[in-house]
């Protein structure tokens, strides 16, 4: 029997991708000023997988 969990609709994979991105922007911001970070640091932080350009 398979018991995978219910995959979650594209709308919730969407707004936890933009949550995490975005948390991870705001803690690269913290220290050093939003002119030092690269969007791409941001989806780094957020973890691999996490968003493709």
């Amino acid at each position: 029997m398979d018991r995978r969990p219910a995959r979650r609709p594209q709308e919730q994979r969407r707004a936890e991708t933009i949550r995490r991105v975005l948390d991870a922007a705001m803690a690269l911001i913290s220290p050093s000023g939003s002119r030092t970070v690269t969007l791409a640091q941001a989806r780094e932080a957020a973890g691999n997988g996490c968003w493709k350009p």
